[in-house]
């Protein structure tokens, strides 16, 4: 993977440029969003319930003028005893 391609998640959500997010069904608040402005706010909203997290991407697909991106995601929630 690119040295570049990979800091991006690492990046403040302010400094991201996404036209979609799709989070499985049965996520809490899962779904598509769309527009930077969306999925910016849904990113913000899912993790204020984050006590610490990570997330790394693991494949990248080059789609015409789109870049979709498998990521893996580690989370430890707020209320979590662990």
């Amino acid at each position: 993977m690119p040295r570049s391609t990979g800091t991006i998640f690492r990046q403040p959500l302010k400094r991201l440029t996404l036209r979609s997010w799709t989070e499985p069904a049965e996520f809490p608040g899962g779904g598509t969003y769309h527009g930077h402005a969306e999925v910016q706010a849904y990113l913000s909203q899912s993790r204020k319930v984050w006590a610490e997290g990570s997330s790394e991407p693991e494949r990248f697909i080059v789609a015409g003028n789109k870049i979709i991106v498998f990521v893996h995601v580690r989370v430890r929630p707020k209320d979590s005893a662990e």
